[in-house]
């Protein structure tokens, strides 16, 4: 009679250790769950910050297309006045010229790096959209992971 009054007790052994698991396992759970969601945030200000280089780029291509524009805008009219004056004033034009060529030069080297740059932002930016599509994958694996453990069916 004194192994059936131990039989309960046991049973609350057991039943309180498997609580104790399982609570156990439910904060390791929350924890990563934690961890991964900062992962998350991280990534999307990384996304974010990329996004707005981006948009400055672009703005700034913008920028140096009117400028290339107003260049040619004004090497046209340059050319035009000149063709009636005097050598020396030719000269003067040349000059002129030579100068807007080399603003040309420089601003087509510029949108040269920039589409440089541009490249391997975009590079970059496939890079961290398929880093981001692994985190997805693992978060989907670690989800049905901690669902089968605490007894659920895994989606997807």
């Amino acid at each position: 009679m004194s192994n059936s009054s131990n039989e309960p007790d046991s049973h609350m052994d057991d039943i309180k250790q498997s609580i104790k698991l399982l609570t156990q396992l439910a904060l390791r759970a929350d924890e990563r769950m934690d961890d991964l969601e900062a992962a998350q945030a991280n990534s999307e200000r990384k996304i974010a910050a990329l996004a707005d280089a981006q948009i400055r780029t672009e703005d700034a291509l913008t920028r140096l297309s009117a400028l290339q524009s107003r260049t040619e805008e004004q090497l046209v009219a340059s050319q035009s006045r000149t063709e009636g004056q005097l050598a020396a004033l030719r000269n003067k034009t040349d000059e002129q010229f030579a100068q807007l060529s080399q603003a040309q030069q420089r601003t087509e080297e510029s949108i040269s790096r920039l589409s440089t740059r541009m490249d391997e932002l975009a590079v970059k930016m496939s890079e961290l959209a398929s880093a981001q599509a692994h985190s997805d994958q693992r978060l989907d694996a670690l989800i049905d992971i901690v669902r089968e453990r605490l007894g659920g069916q895994p989606q997807g």
